[in-house]
């Protein structure tokens, strides 16, 4: 009789246990999503990329949902309280998500220096967009580069400016990127210069220009901050005798440019 009773005991002892931990899903925190349109998602957040998106596991209906932030108002985490069930849960409020760096638009104020076959200095302006994946930009970039030095010509550049960001840290206020811009090098008049194939003073025309490299962000506030910019910067041109305007050949100017930006 007593070893059954013992046998008893520990059988309840291992049921009580299975129920307990059968019943603590029930107890676990749920995440409540409040969309700008007014839609609620519930589940757990299983993902989140800082200032970009969230992956929503929904146990009920058995599948996952990837949420914009922009598209999210705020986020309610839902704790059941330990009570009969009569009694209503209580809710607390989760961290915001993250604002940082989210907008769609970003215009830049350009400084550059630098140098190689002649030094410059310049300044520039850019406008661009941010796509859908969250992580790329495009746009359009204005600047002027004047030489330093007399060995090469000042020039003004329109191009078309892509960028795409690798990393991001600090939550969202740090990312490193690679840009390029690519477009057409404009010369101003007063660029005359000696061309020694062709024996003759010649003046630069339009041709390409290239900069590309690698960019570093720091977020100031949550949607301006600061660029810098580590590149590879080229002229070409094709040259033009100014006694007759015939064309003598190309040349192309290559140098290490340093620019810093302020975005917003």
């Amino acid at each position: 009789m007593k070893a059954q009773a013992i046998k008893i005991s520990v059988f309840l002892f291992f049921q009580m246990s299975i129920n307990l931990l059968a019943a603590q899903p029930a107890l676990q925190q749920t995440d409540a999503v409040h969309l700008h349109t007014g839609q609620i998602y519930q589940g757990v957040i299983i993902e989140q990329k800082p200032g970009a998106s969230i992956r929503l596991l929904r146990g009920a209906e058995g599948d996952t949902l990837t949420l914009e932030m922009e598209n999210i108002e705020r986020i309610v985490k839902i704790v059941p309280a330990p009570q009969p069930a009569t009694s209503s849960p209580s809710a607390t409020p989760a961290m915001q998500p993250s604002r940082i760096n989210t907008g769609l638009w970003a215009t830049a104020v350009q400084v550059t220096a630098g140098g190689g076959d002649h030094s410059i200095a310049g300044l520039g302006v850019a406008v661009q967009r941010r796509l859908n994946n969250r992580r790329s930009w495009v746009g359009l970039g204005l600047s002027y580069f004047g030489d330093q030095n007399n060995y090469g010509p000042n020039a003004i550049a329109l191009a078309l400016h892509g960028s795409h960001e690798l990393s991001s840290g600090w939550k969202g206020r740090l990312g490193a990127l690679v840009f390029a811009d690519l477009g057409y090098s404009m010369f101003p008049s007063g660029n005359t210069m000696y061309d020694e194939a062709s024996q003759a003073l010649v003046d630069p025309a339009g041709g390409l220009h290239l900069q590309t490299g690698l960019r570093f962000r720091v977020n100031v506030l949550h949607n301006a901050g600061l660029w810098f910019d580590l590149s590879y910067l080229r002229h070409s041109s094709t040259l033009r005798k100014v006694e007759n305007d015939e064309k003598v050949g190309g040349k192309a100017w290559n140098m290490v440019a340093l620019r810093g930006s302020v975005f917003f």
